[in-house]
């Protein structure tokens, strides 16, 4: 048998026929039992990509037909890859009992997609939350209605009078941040597509998968198979049929929430699972893929998993056409507030007069843009009617902490004839939903999780003595908490879960039974944006003793720092320490004095003098210069002085002279060992340290005050101890001084380009602070680094900086690096190896 003839087959058995091969390909023989009554067909196969006419299948045909003349047989078919030839079908026609078939139309038949259509349909209209009644098309930002555009698309055809639009063989990514409507859209366009589909049976089938549920590397025959199988029963299903089908245009498959599946996984395995998923874009097929933007640290990370960029393409990745969604317009928040009352108190006499009361206060100047978001919108609605609060006081972290408390109280409510669910009040109901909240983010479990998988200490503290299987069961039971098919459940939106989230990191963060390195890769872009709402007194004092105890080398993400210590009163606490600092430094007592201020201080305290230039807690050029000459980060002070800028003259003043400290301090023994391992460098502040073991050099902490000789062979040995404390920025000095081009005797000045420095940095402070996120190609803080404060350096300062480095020349020469940047008239300068 063929690939083909076993296609035909296998849809022929999974519409309940047995199938026999007659021994010539192409060739099978189909039979169907119903109590006494059976039936039997011949059915003929042809693959190829050329139309099967009548003359080339009349010589196969005539067996069957005589079968067929003597009732032998009930009927004929002809299975073709392709539509067949007019001819072939005029001829079919003609005779009863023969049909003619494209294997994608017998697959389709064999397919039973009817209670999965139907479970789309009532997965929408029974929505847990009354979606349906209140439910407001999303517009895109080019303000078209998202809906229309999508409709135009799977038609595949587009009126002259028409906007232009994504291509029919195009995906479409549809973007929006969160709550801005994304799920929604798709649970409501899978019912109105489902429904197209049950009243037309050649209308395309919805597709809806969740990505929220993958945890891990996930095949695209895995995943189809787990939902036609497990999740939903779809009879025939098989993968191979459901590709042919996509294939044909049989299919628009809707891929909700990308940005979910991003959070749960590292980027290879997010990486391999889109390429999985892609595989989806095929033929006729018709792909939607939904998410958050912010499931991209990087404008690369977006071109890629978007566009195709970076060779994606030749691996079959496509280009797929953006739109993002736009917020509520003041028309489009007042039909959502006229719906969502009357879906909410449909016993109201007067509901227009309860609109118009939402919608003074939900319009006023505090809550106009909360209001533009879909989800924010919902929860005002449900709790301004009964706030008795000041307006003003309503940030959105006051909302949403409402709000959950709102939903939890409405469940207290529902189940209070419940005596064993009634054992738990709000308080209690609430620290288990936070607490469910943090494990499920903390284990990068799906969005839905079983009840049975939760572990039982988290349940313990609510026990009371009660067997903990049963107090599992009814706390489930009874939460705020979606429910899918079986025991699976998870947050009604994935913003509440954020914001839970956030209040278990800060709280965390202040008891100590969580750090700074362990929170950074549990919070994104929300999380985030969450914790910055939460901040308070407590959180602040927090965060000024966390930033004291960071080390030189800690590595923390923006979105973390920006979360933590982007706020007045930290920076303050700052100042006040470099004040001390500098008074004790200029022999002045100061009582505040307690300790050196480290790079991380100084590196958040520049941050913020960039950013805020409007807020009087700052820090300036000459100040850096004062730290630097007694603390132990002098790259760190170059860094944020050229990240402050000033005058050309000041910026060129302090440029030398930390330059001159960077290059002081290490003998030519020492820099050529700190040459030899540099790549491997791991230093601390402005010093590494070098420590033989097993005939071999490794980096450690300072044991001993070694140094280095030359050995009875010419070799450098180490004496005096079994470690050595390197200035390993003398090799730093090198590459500045490669970088800027800086050539000894020359006539004109040299220009500066500081921009030129980021490699320096990058390969000098990659583990310092959040650099990373600046020195990124497109990272967070890319376009923040701008460097553009070039100046030129005058020839008598160039020669200082080159006499300076002169120390290190026998060092690197002796090292067959390129020294010709120390030589008079050189024009330019390769960095080392």
């Amino acid at each position: 048998m063929t690939d083909f003839d076993k296609q035909v087959s296998q849809a022929l058995r999974a519409s309940g026929w047995t199938v026999e091969h007659t021994g010539t390909d192409g060739e099978l023989l189909a039979t169907e039992r119903r109590l006494d009554d059976e039936r039997r067909m011949a059915v003929i196969c042809r693959d190829g990509s050329e139309p099967a006419t009548a003359a080339g299948l009349r010589p196969n045909l005539m067996a069957p037909l005589d079968l067929l003349e003597r009732r032998e047989i009930d009927s004929v078919y002809v299975i073709t890859a392709v539509d067949a030839a007019d001819d072939l079908k005029e001829y079919a026609a003609g005779i009863r009992h023969l049909k003619v078939l494209r294997l994608d139309e017998l697959l389709a038949a064999a397919f039973d997609f009817g209670e999965y259509l139907q479970d789309l349909l009532d997965t929408f209209a029974t929505s847990p939350d009354g979606l349906p009644d209140y439910y407001i098309p999303p517009r895109t930002r080019d303000d078209e209605d998202l809906e229309t555009l999508v409709r135009r698309w799977i038609r595949g055809t587009r009126e002259p009078d028409e906007p232009i639009g994504p291509e029919p063989d195009q995906p479409i990514a549809v973007l929006g941040a969160y709550g801005m409507g994304k799920s929604s859209f798709s649970s409501h366009l899978a019912a109105v597509l489902a429904q197209a589909a049950k009243d037309d049976p050649h209308a395309r089938i919805p597709i809806l998968i969740r990505l929220g549920d993958l945890a891990g590397e996930q095949t695209l025959e895995g995943l189809l198979g787990k939902q036609f199988t497990a999740n939903y029963q779809v009879p025939g299903y098989s993968f191979a049929a459901f590709q042919r089908l996509n294939q044909a245009g049989r299919f628009v498959v809707i891929l909700d929430g990308f940005d979910e599946m991003k959070q749960l996984l590292a980027w290879n395995d997010f990486e391999y699972n889109l390429g999985q998923l892609y595989r989806l874009h095929d033929g006729d097929s018709r792909l939607i893929v939904l998410g958050r933007p912010t499931a991209f640290e990087t404008d690369e990370e977006h071109q890629m998993a978007l566009h195709a960029s970076g060779g994606r393409a030749d691996a079959g990745w496509p280009n797929c056409f953006e739109v993002e969604l736009s917020p509520f317009n003041n028309e489009e928040i007042r039909a959502f507030l006229g719906r969502y009352v009357r879906y909410r108190r449909p016993d109201l006499a007067a509901p227009d007069i309860e609109v118009a009361a939402l919608w003074d206060k939900v319009g006023s100047r505090h809550l106009r843009d909360v209001a533009r978001r879909p989800v924010q919108l919902r929860m005002l609605a449900e709790i301004l009617p009964e706030y008795a609060g000041e307006i003003s006081e309503l940030d959105l972290a006051r909302i949403y902490d409402i709000f959950i408390g709102h939903l939890i109280d409405t469940v207290i409510k529902r189940e209070d004839d419940k005596s064993s669910r009634a054992a738990f009040d709000s308080t209690e109901r609430r620290a288990f939903l936070t607490a469910l909240a943090f494990w499920l983010w903390k284990e990068q479990k799906a969005a839905f999780v079983e009840s049975a998988t939760v572990p039982l200490e988290l349940v313990e503290p609510y026990a009371k003595g009660r067997n903990l299987l049963a107090v599992r069961r009814d706390l489930f039971a009874g939460s705020p908490l979606d429910r899918r098919i079986g025991e699976r459940f998870g947050f009604p939106h994935r913003s509440f879960q954020e914001f839970l989230v956030a209040e278990t990191i800060w709280s965390r963060l202040r008891t100590g039974s969580l750090t700074l390195a362990e929170a950074d890769p549990l919070v994104n872009h929300e999380v985030s944006f969450f914790m910055t709402l939460q901040r308070g007194r407590q959180e602040t004092a927090a965060a000024a003793r966390l930033v004291r105890a960071l080390k030189p080398d800690t590595t923390l993400s923006w979105r973390l720092v920006t979360a933590v210590f982007m706020v007045e009163e930290v920076m303050l606490t700052i100042r006040e320490r470099v004040e001390a600092r500098l008074s004790v430094r200029a022999g002045q007592s100061s009582r505040r004095f307690q300790g050196p201020i480290t790079s991380w201080e100084l590196l958040l305290l520049t941050t913020w003098t960039r950013k805020q230039s409007q807020s009087e807690v700052d820090v300036t050029i000459q100040e850096i210069l004062k730290l630097a000459e007694t603390e132990d980060f002098t790259l760190m002070a170059l860094f944020c002085v050229l990240r402050l800028g000033g005058t050309s003259r000041r910026v060129e003043e302090a440029f030398q002279k930390l330059v001159a400290m960077l290059v002081s301090g290490g003998s030519p023994e020492a820099v050529r060992w700190a040459l030899v391992t540099g790549g491997q460098a791991r230093p601390s502040g402005d010093y590494v340290y070098l420590r033989r073991l097993n005939g071999s050099w490794s980096f450690g902490r300072r044991t001993g005050g070694a140094r280095v000789e030359t050995g009875r062979t010419g070799q450098p040995i180490l004496v005096g101890g079994n470690e050595l404390r390197v200035r390993w920025l003398a090799v730093a000095g090198i590459h500045l001084a490669l970088r800027l081009d800086i050539g000894r005797g020359r006539t004109a000045n040299a220009r500066a380009m500081l921009r030129s420095l980021r490699p320096v940095f990058g390969m000098w402070l990659p583990r310092a602070g959040f650099i990373s996120d600046w020195l990124a190609p497109s990272g967070d803080l890319a376009a923040d680094v701008q460097f553009n404060e070039n100046f030129e350096i005058a020839s008598a300062v160039r020669d200082q900086i080159l006499d300076t480095l002169e120390p290190i020349r026998t060092a690197c020469a002796a090292m067959g690096i390129n020294v010709s940047f120390m030589e008079r008239r050189a024009d330019s300068a390769e960095l080392p190896k």
